[in-house]
């Protein structure tokens, strides 16, 4: 689907990004129509979803512009020269298109996922958001060893005759090319129905432990997991969280 350049104002609109995840080939990809009044801790949450992590690391925005770079996090994170992630919306940091800004998940397995903003819609013509228009393959297991551990993961799976045994069975399930559009786009639904009744209760601040709760996460998936099976997308709550 292509999606004419808008000028709708920054903030009543809503964005359409391409995120895909950096040093994976081929790449895992969401094409997501999301909110333009979204903070940026709020996209954390959506990216989250969209690639089934487990929320259970830290994440940084990258923003660049003006020859500057910065960074924004959850201020509770205490990562250096950060700004506040709860008060920057993306219609502020990327008011035009096109335009780009970079997440990243986890500061150890540094998975990188560059997001492109394609186009800025009027928010009555584009329906339900957020939503995934379009994608391709599963997101990388939590916990692999970044982008390099994830290519050592899918050969060893393509080739499990020559694999070391221990790396089949922890990622026993998983099937890299698995994508269900329609159970990440429930998901997504469960997720903003949330987000609207908390604006209604006037929370205006909350770490992101949301994607724990969501009803339509079923409960085995709610402990550790390792693997997302195939058709479906989870979110596992860490031991201690």
């Amino acid at each position: 689907m292509m999606h004419p350049q808008s000028s709708v104002p920054a903030l009543s609109g809503v964005h359409v990004l391409r995120v895909a995840i950096e040093g994976i080939t081929p790449n895992p990809w969401r094409r997501l129509a999301v909110p333009s009044d979204l903070t940026l801790a709020d996209l954390h949450e959506v990216l989250q979803l969209a690639f089934g992590w487990y929320n259970s690391h830290l994440y940084q925005f990258v923003l660049k512009g003006g020859g500057r770079v910065r960074y924004a996090s959850d201020p509770m994170f205490g990562l250096d020269e950060g700004l506040n992630a709860h008060e920057l919306r993306l219609g502020e940091v990327c008011p035009a298109a096109p335009g780009s800004l970079v997440y990243e998940y986890d500061v150890e397995d540094q998975w990188v996922h560059d997001i492109e903003v394609m186009a800025i819609l009027p928010a009555k013509s584009s329906g339900a958001v957020p939503v995934c228009e379009a994608g391709a393959r599963n997101g990388p297991m939590e916990d692999c060893g970044g982008a390099g551990g994830h290519m050592e993961l899918v050969g060893a799976l393509d080739d499990p005759e020559n694999a070391d045994p221990e790396m089949l069975a922890w990622a026993e399930g998983y099937d890299p090319e698995a994508f269900a559009p329609a159970e990440l786009n429930r998901l997504l639904a469960d997720w903003a129905a949330e987000r609207r009744r908390q604006m209604a209760d006037g929370i205006a601040w909350r770490r992101s432990g949301l994607l724990w709760e969501l009803p339509s996460i079923s409960p085995e998936h709610r402990g550790p997991a390792k693997a997302r099976t195939a058709g479906r997308i989870t979110a596992s709550r860490p031991e201690g969280k």
